[in-house]
């Protein structure tokens, strides 16, 4: 995404977690009032810990709640349950910018993008605006990825401190013999 502040990409290590969230942006004459949608994510490499979806103010009918992890009829894994309402006429205008879920993610495996796709799958997809007219069609999604890294080990980094002191030693050894040579 080219909004300022906003990463469509971030890089995490094995073993720690990641909060992510869910953000809409409205744009020229755009109006919600009720939304629903799931991200699509990379079970391999990643796992859901936790998260919730707190509408934002603006909404006077809300669903705030534990989203919860599923699969799709395809086996994809899915964060489920973004959603939030209120009374038609009422929901939020553009310009606007809000958070609509956040959601933890732990790296389990390297890998060099894990996605997130949101706008897929799950328990429907569906976005009205404050005219109560389904404007689905005209939502677009921007994913992210998240590049996951191996952490050495600290054996491994131990073993190449070693490694590197032993040379250090032996110079300083043959360097001092070199010394005593000549002398």
């Amino acid at each position: 995404m080219t909004t300022v502040g906003i990463q469509d990409s971030v890089s995490i290590n094995v073993g720690e977690n990641r909060s992510v969230q869910a953000i809409i942006e409205l744009t020229d004459t755009s109006s919600l009032s009720n939304y629903n949608f799931s991200v699509s994510y990379d079970d391999v490499a990643l796992d859901f810990v936790s998260g919730s979806d707190d509408a934002p103010p603006a909404y006077t009918i809300d669903n705030p709640s534990l989203l919860i992890s599923s699969e799709d009829d395809a086996g994809s894994a899915l964060i489920d349950l973004i959603d939030g309402a209120t009374l038609p006429g009422l929901g939020l205008a553009a310009p606007n910018q809000f958070v609509v879920a956040e959601f933890q993610l732990g790296a389990e495996m390297e890998s060099p993008g894990a996605q997130l796709l949101p706008g897929v799958g799950g328990l429907g997809n569906a976005f009205f605006d404050n005219g109560n007219v389904d404007v689905t069609n005209e939502v677009q999604f921007f994913g992210g990825t998240i590049e996951i890294t191996a952490v050495p080990e600290p054996s491994s980094i131990a073993f190449i401190s070693a490694s590197l002191g032993t040379f250090a030693l032996r110079r300083r050894l043959a360097r001092n013999k070199h010394v005593d040579n000549v002398s």
